[in-house]
C-alpha cells in the first residue's frame, strides 16, 4: 500500500462495487417486472498502462529572514562617521563607517588581508590588493610585489574615495637630514672630481697617469652620489602609501540593503557588534494547506516557486512536514503549514500580503503502471484492497472475480496497482467503479 497521497482510501469499501460484485458473483444480472429504468447500472472503468504524477499547487508566501551584519575579527574602535543609511545599497567599494576617524571599505575579495603590506612585501595578498585595485580602475601590472606603482595606485583608490591613503613610518625626521646632506656631500665630490678631470685633460703635456686616477675618482663619486640617493628614495618609499587590513573590510560578495541601522557616531564597536539588520533575504516559503493536501507531501519533494520579482522561477524541497506544523501552530485547525526551503537566499521587493504560486512535485512512478480510477477500490481478502474486474473472462471462465492489489501513487483520481498473483489484472480489464439507478430506495 502507498504511504501516502493514499492514506484515507485504504481499507475504503465503495458500497456500489460491493453490490455489483455480489450480483455478478451470482452469474445474474438482476431481473425485475418494473420498468428499464428500474434496473440498476454498473459504471466501469479499463484498466490502463500508463505513468502517473501527482502535483500539488499552493499559494505561498516570503517569510522573511532578519539577518544581522557584525563587525569581523581585525575591526574595532570608536564610530566618528557612518555612511550606512536603511534602504541605501551596500557595494563593492563603498565607504561603510570609519572608526578613529579612518575609513572602512567593502571591498570584495577571496580572503581577509592579514598584515600590513608595506614597500617591496611580496606574497598573495599583495596579488590580490592588486587585483582589487586594476578591477577600480587603475593601470598596474599583477606582479605580487608592492613596488612604487602599486603604490601610486592604492593612493588612488583612496584619493577617489576622498580620504588620504595610510603611510609607513619609513626614516624619521633626522634620517631624511642625514641622508640629504649625504647626497649633498655625494655630489659636492662629484663636481670637484669633474673639475679636477677637466684640468688635468687640459694640461699639455698630458699626464696620463694623473687622468687615469681621476677618471677612476670621478666614477667612483658618480657611485656614492647614485647609492646616497637610492638610499633616500627607498627611505621616502617607506614611509610612502600603506595598506591597513582594517580599512579593506574583505567579503566574497557585497550586496547588502540594511533595513535597519544599528551603531551611531560614537559608539565604540568591537569583533561581533551589530552593525546592521537586513530585512529582504528569503530562502523559506509558507502555505496553509488542507489536510488532505498536507498527506501527499512528503520531505524532500521538489517544488519550484514562480513569477518571483527579479528572480523569476525558483527551486525549493518540502521541508519536514512534522516539523513545519510545530513550527506553525496549526494543529488545531482544518488548515496547516508547509514550508518550502529554497536551494538557495534571494533578496525580494516584497508587496506586503502578496502570495506566489508553488508546484510540488508530490510522487510520481517509475515509468508507466498499471492504474485504475480511485472509486474502482474495494476492501480485498488477501490484502486491504482489492478490484472488481467483470465481463467475459477466458482464463478462468468466470462473469466477474474479485483480484486483490496492492497500491502505489495516486494522482489525479487514479492509483497505481499491481495483483497480488501475476496476471490476474492486466490493460484492457473492466473494473466496477460504481453502481446506480434502480426503483426507489434502491441503488448505490
Amino acid at each position: 500500500m502507498s504511504v501516502r497521497g493514499f492514506t484515507n482510501s485504504v481499507g475504503v469499501l465503495l458500497l456500489g462495487a460491493l453490490i455489483a460484485f455480489a450480483l455478478l458473483r451470482s452469474g445474474e444480472l438482476p431481473t425485475t417486472t418494473g420498468s428499464v429504468s428500474d434496473l440498476p447500472v454498473i459504471a466501469t472503468a479499463p484498466v490502463e498502462r500508463r505513468s502517473l504524477s501527482a502535483k500539488v499547487v499552493m499559494r505561498v508566501q516570503p517569510v522573511v529572514e532578519i539577518r544581522e551584519v557584525t563587525l569581523p575579527d581585525g575591526l574595532g574602535g570608536v564610530v566618528t562617521d557612518l555612511e550606512l543609511r536603511p534602504g541605501s545599497e551596500v557595494g563593492n567599494g563603498h565607504h561603510l563607517f570609519s572608526l578613529d576617524g579612518r575609513p572602512v571599505f567593502a571591498v570584495e575579495a577571496r580572503f581577509p588581508f592579514y598584515r600590513e603590506i608595506h614597500y617591496r612585501d611580496r606574497g598573495d595578498d599583495v596579488t590580490q590588493l592588486q587585483q582589487i585595485l586594476v578591477a577600480d580602475g587603475e593601470s598596474l601590472e599583477v606582479d605580487g610585489v608592492f613596488g612604487p606603482a602599486t603604490q601610486r595606485a592604492l593612493e588612488g583608490y583612496y584619493r577617489r574615495r576622498g580620504f588620504e591613503v595610510p603611510r609607513g613610518e619609513g626614516g624619521g625626521p633626522e634620517e631624511l637630514r642625514v641622508l640629504r646632506s649625504e647626497i649633498a656631500a655625494a655630489e659636492a665630490a662629484l663636481e670637484t672630481s669633474r673639475s679636477t678631470l677637466d684640468a688635468l685633460r687640459a694640461e699639455q703635456p698630458a699626464d696620463t697617469a694623473s687622468i687615469a686616477r681621476a677618471e677612476a675618482d670621478l666614477r667612483g663619486a658618480e657611485m656614492a652620489a647614485a647609492e646616497a640617493r637610492t638610499r633616500l628614495a627607498e627611505s621616502l618609499l617607506k614611509s610612502g602609501a600603506i595598506l591597513r587590513p582594517g580599512e579593506f573590510w574583505v567579503r566574497l560578495g557585497w550586496n547588502d540593503r540594511p533595513a535597519k541601522v544599528v551603531v551611531k557616531v560614537g559608539d565604540r564597536v568591537t569583533p561581533g557588534t551589530v552593525l546592521w539588520e537586513t530585512g529582504n533575504g528569503v530562502s523559506r516559503f509558507k502555505a496553509m494547506v488542507d489536510r488532505g493536501t498536507f498527506e501527499l507531501l512528503m520531505t524532500g519533494d521538489r517544488a519550484t516557486i514562480e513569477d518571483l520579482p527579479g528572480v523569476g522561477e525558483l527551486e525549493a524541497i518540502v521541508e519536514d512536514p512534522v516539523r513545519a506544523v510545530a513550527d506553525g501552530n496549526g494543529t488545531d485547525s482544518d488548515l496547516v503549514p508547509v514550508m518550502l526551503q529554497a536551494r538557495q537566499t534571494v533578496d525580494l521587493e516584497l508587496e506586503a500580503g502578496r502570495t506566489y504560486r508553488a508546484v510540488v512535485k508530490a510522487e510520481s512512478t517509475s515509468g508507466e503502471v498499471l492504474v485504475v480510477p480511485l472509486a474502482a477500490l474495494t476492501d480485498g481478502r488477501e490484502s486491504e484492497v482489492a478490484v472488481t474486474v467483470v465481463g467475459p473472462d477466458d482464463r478462468r471462465g468466470e462473469r466477474s472475480r474479485l483480484v486483490d492489489v496492492t497500491t502505489g501513487v495516486s494522482a489525479g483520481g487514479f492509483v497505481e496497482v499491481a495483483p497480488l498473483v501475476d496476471g490476474d489484472l492486466i490493460p484492457g480489464d473492466l473494473v466496477v467503479v460504481g453502481l446506480f439507478g434502480g426503483g426507489p430506495g434502491e441503488g448505490g
